[in-house]
């Protein structure tokens, strides 16, 4: 009695099935045990084409295999396909990959024929011989604010008339760091953190000779393409050597950035502040940290 391949064998109440694909005999006899004469022979005609296996698999540009996301493999007639599976040559097979969180897919290597057809994140091709086939991925780009969530902004401030317009002089433009450092729940439209200028940066805001620092809170948002606004509270000044603070310029300020230049590592432009007390200060402004591209296109 031959089995492989067959279920129900000798059943008296149900379906006899024969499951082809088995390596047997071409050749099998039914025989009924229970009426004489009733059976036959069953041919298993063989399918002579030759078979070629697929393996695929996802790597990161570095080559590094990644475990996880989600594939989806099928032949022309919609019958999943699985890694390591042999099939027949010369159907037609489609891979499609959905990367996992954090990842891009760049595009597919391998084993494949030049008239692969690649549509977005599936590609489709023939099983004419063994291929491999791996979906390259990329780790997305880190967002601006993962590059650079603390930003520095050198302000130089330019001198001004009582009616607040720039003014040429002779003197010396005073320049000073002002470092932004941003929340966790920060996003690329807006957002809020933390402001300081330290006092490496050398700002003498009483002219007494002494650096000072001040720090505060601040919020940001994209409010035109190429201009970002960010409103300081909480202003307050530690004047020189001094350990107490106090309100500076009536404790906040509203600060528009206009934004000239946003590409590669420089980013300038024109700054405007204006103070809870009225003053006002304006001048321009660069950055090699703040990443201003994303915040410039969101708002196209």
């Amino acid at each position: 009695e031959y089995l492989e391949g067959v279920e129900n064998s000798r059943t008296t109440d149900g379906l006899l099935i024969f499951r082809l694909g088995f390596t047997g005999p071409s050749e099998l006899i039914y025989a009924c045990g229970a009426h004489t004469g009733m059976g036959g022979k069953l041919i298993i005609a063989s399918d002579e084409r030759p078979r070629s296996s697929l393996t695929f698999a996802a790597v990161d540009q570095g080559g590094n295999f990644i475990t996880d996301g989600n594939w989806s493999s099928a032949n022309g007639d919609g019958i999943p396909v699985f890694s390591g599976q042999s099939l027949l040559q010369d159907q037609n097979i489609t891979l499609s990959y959905q990367p996992p969180t954090g990842y891009v897919l760049m595009g597919w290597e391998g084993d494949l024929p030049a008239d692969s057809n690649t549509s977005g994140s599936s590609v489709s091709f023939d099983m004419s011989q063994d291929r491999t086939v791996q979906a390259v991925l990329a780790a997305y780009a880190p967002t601006p604010l993962e590059l650079a969530n603390r930003f520095d902004l050198d302000l130089t401030i330019l001198p001004t008339d009582e009616f607040g317009q720039v003014i040429e002089t002779n003197g010396t433009n005073v320049s000073y760091v002002a470092r932004f450092s941003l929340d966790a729940n920060s996003s690329l439209q807006q957002g809020s953190g933390g402001f300081s200028v330290p006092k490496t940066s050398q700002l003498d805001v009483n002219a007494d000779g002494v650096n000072d620092m001040i720090w505060g809170d601040f919020a940001y948002f994209v409010s035109a393409s190429n201009s970002v606004t960010i409103n300081l509270q909480n202003l307050d000044v530690q004047y020189g050597g001094g350990e107490e603070w106090e309100a500076f310029r009536g404790g906040g300020f509203s600060m528009t950035l206009a934004v000239e230049q946003a590409e590669d590592t420089l980013h300038r432009g024109g700054y405007s502040i204006f103070y809870d007390d009225g003053t006002n200060e304006v001048g321009q402004w660069t950055s090699d940290t703040l990443r201003l591209e994303p915040l410039t296109k969101i708002s196209d």
